[in-house]
């Protein structure tokens, strides 16, 4: 779901990061539906952790939603990317900084909600919920993508991050 958009096109298939998406967009507001010899299997992004396995609720809402799993693929790359450059005290610095990570996503934006009051679209429990893991992927996302290019040192990568979760 991708919320804030009011408005589409035509319907197109678009290759991104070697997935195939498709979209039908309206032209001059009339809604155009791809035919039946259009349509191409649908194409779902992957979480980063298999989900016909996730139990806890936070995992299976990350789950029902395309764009928080898009999310989690994204930065769980990244995560993956640096991890792997490191080694010793710093990779396990790396680890459980992530954990802590995880944690703190998990009680800030899902506390001890179960998947149904989650995943219920009328509830401001959902959107509350789908907006705080956004943001807090988002946020993170762009801190690492500063830090890794050098912009900013570890110091102010740390301050940084404590900021982001202290704001949600």
């Amino acid at each position: 779901m991708i919320r804030g958009l009011s408005f589409m096109t035509s319907w197109r298939k678009i290759g991104f990061g070697g997935l195939l998406l498709s979209a039908t967009i309206p032209l001059n507001g009339t809604v155009v539906a791809p035919s039946n010899a259009q349509t191409a299997a649908p194409v779902t992004v992957p979480a980063s952790f298999d989900c016909g396995k996730a139990t806890r609720a936070v995992d299976r809402f990350l789950c029902a939603n395309a764009a928080l799993r898009w999310q989690d693929l994204a930065l769980s790359r990244s995560y993956r990317a640096t991890l792997s450059a490191l080694s010793g005290p710093a990779r396990a610095a790396l680890v459980a900084e992530q954990r802590d990570w995880v944690s703190e996503r998990d009680r800030r934006c899902a506390a001890d909600r179960s998947f149904i009051e989650l995943n219920d679209p009328a509830s401001s429990v959902h959107d509350q919920a789908y907006d705080c893991l956004m943001t807090v992927y988002l946020d993170l996302r762009h801190l690492r993508s500063l830090r890794d290019s050098g912009m900013i040192d570890e110091a102010e990568y740390r301050a940084k991050r404590a900021e982001i979760l202290a704001a949600l």
